[in-house]
């Protein structure tokens, strides 16, 4: 298993300037691996047997 988790299921702000928003985030480790679209963080996660969080 790896040591990581993903947050999803809301909104993420990766950038105020310029305002970009994300629908999730997922962290492997201590970095911060993928921010983006949700499917692909689940398909990330479902992948790497990490752990949801909403």
């Amino acid at each position: 298993m790896v040591n990581g988790f993903v947050l999803f299921n809301g909104l993420v702000y990766p950038s105020f300037k310029p305002l970009v928003r994300a629908e999730a985030m997922v962290v492997i480790g201590d970095r911060v691996a993928y921010v983006g679209d949700e499917t692909r963080a689940l398909r990330i996660t479902d992948a790497s047997g990490l752990r949801k969080w909403t």
